[in-house]
């Protein structure tokens, strides 16, 4: 067999030509990765159910329509945000 690259001639079975250091062989080609499947992990949305239960609950033991049942509310979407942007960021 002869190297493709500086035509030595070199055994059947070699692997690189012994004279310029050519792989004899292509390169195996890579299999094409699949993409990520969409969707959430099984913690976010747990912890997301946990967040959402007890701000409701915290929400249920204010009066309504005061100031503090509107801060509840408030911190509930934000933290609610908070779980979903952390997780996005991390994929």
């Amino acid at each position: 067999m002869k190297c493709r690259s500086c035509q030595a001639e070199i055994a059947e079975k070699a692997i690189v030509c012994y004279r310029c250091g050519t792989p004899t062989a292509e390169p195996a080609a890579r299999a094409p990765q699949r993409p990520r499947q969409g969707g959430w992990p099984l913690w976010a949305l747990l912890l997301m159910l946990g967040i959402v239960a007890k701000g409701v609950w915290i929400a249920s033991l204010t009066p309504p329509g005061t100031p503090t049942r509107w801060a509840s509310l408030g911190g509930l979407v934000v933290a609610v945000v908070v779980v979903a942007l952390f997780t996005r960021r991390r994929r």
